[in-house]
């Protein structure tokens, strides 16, 4: 019996005061990954986000709330 493949989540972060391409760049990456027929993607931007831990760290919440989730969809398999 073939067991189905779980979907690949994606979680991009990027703030808008990184680089002047950051975010063209980072929807760049996140369309070229929609392509996969198999892939979830999360976005999140910060307009004013600098190129910063302090920055980053605001989001890392968020990472890790996405991540949470994708170990508890795994270990329900």
């Amino acid at each position: 019996a073939s067991r189905k493949r779980p979907a690949l989540k994606y979680w991009f972060y990027a703030g808008g005061k990184e680089s002047e391409k950051m975010l063209p760049d980072m929807e760049r990456m996140a369309g070229i990954t929609r392509l996969s027929k198999n892939a979830a993607i999360q976005i999140e931007t910060d307009l004013s986000g600098k190129h910063q831990e302090s920055a980053w760290a605001t989001y890392f919440h968020h990472f890790l709330a996405f991540l949470e989730q994708r170990m508890a969809a795994l270990s329900g398999q």
